[in-house]
């Protein structure tokens, strides 16, 4: 299917659809992306475009079973979306959207991260790890990526909309998360506006 930026309009789940749709998933899950910035603050802070979980590549098999009968899921990639249940993952897939069957708006993004033996490693640079009780945190209702590992992803180069996650989420942060967070920016993406002096 050829990818055109206004092929399907998004229509996200809410955070409650999506523990709803993911309750029968197997392995590990967790919300990502800005939706979980904006749980850890507690309330939304913006509008959000779409909404994130990040699966383990590992697990991909058990959940692309476990969802293909509730979701149609699809590669994106390039200028393509591929279909895994006729294609193989490549290596470099790691981002798939979902819909309900048939044709309609986009619902959910998975990002398939490298998370072998209970650690989490950053797929733009492997050297910056933590185990995934470090990687993830309990919200009350399901599990998040930590916002220090959030703000991480965000850093490489911030939209204005990364710039108002930082600016909340940063003062929230307990010291300890402060300290790891700009060590990894430095580390990972030392050009960041982020990565300070």
């Amino acid at each position: 299917m050829k990818y055109t930026p206004d092929l399907h309009p998004w229509s996200p789940l809410t955070v409650a659809e999506v523990i709803s749709v993911l309750d029968c998933v197997p392995g590990l899950w967790w919300l990502s992306g800005g939706c979980a910035i904006d749980e850890y603050l507690g309330s939304p802070t913006r509008e959000h475009g779409d909404i994130d979980v990040t699966m383990a590549r590992e697990d991909w098999p058990a959940i692309h079973e476990a969802l293909r009968d509730t979701l149609d899921i699809w590669i994106a990639g390039g200028d393509h979306f591929r279909n895994p249940a006729i294609e193989e993952l490549r290596p470099g897939d790691h981002n798939l959207w979902a819909r309900w069957p048939g044709d309609g708006p986009w619902r959910l993004q998975l990002n398939l991260e490298d998370i072998t033996e209970g650690t989490w490693s950053y797929r733009r640079d492997p050297r910056i790890t933590r185990p995934v009780p470090e990687a993830s945190w309990w919200s009350g209702r399901l599990t998040c990526i930590a916002p220090a590992v959030q703000l991480l992803w965000k850093s490489r180069d911030p939209l204005p909309k990364d710039d108002h996650d930082y600016a909340l989420t940063v003062p929230r942060l307990p010291p300890s998360e402060r300290a790891w967070l700009q060590a990894a920016i430095r580390q990972a993406h030392p050009a960041s506006p982020w990565a300070g002096p």
